[in-house]
């Protein structure tokens, strides 16, 4: 993955990072709603 992006160049390298961190994102939100205690 790290690898692709190294190699990417101009905006081919910004859409996969920008990608993954919507991606990360998404996922720790889903993770604190999971873990939020419900009164």
């Amino acid at each position: 993955h790290h690898a692709q992006l190294r190699h990417a160049r101009g905006r081919e390298a910004v859409a996969p990072r920008r990608r993954a961190a919507q991606h990360l994102r998404r996922t720790r939100a889903a993770g604190s709603r999971r873990h939020a205690r419900h009164p």
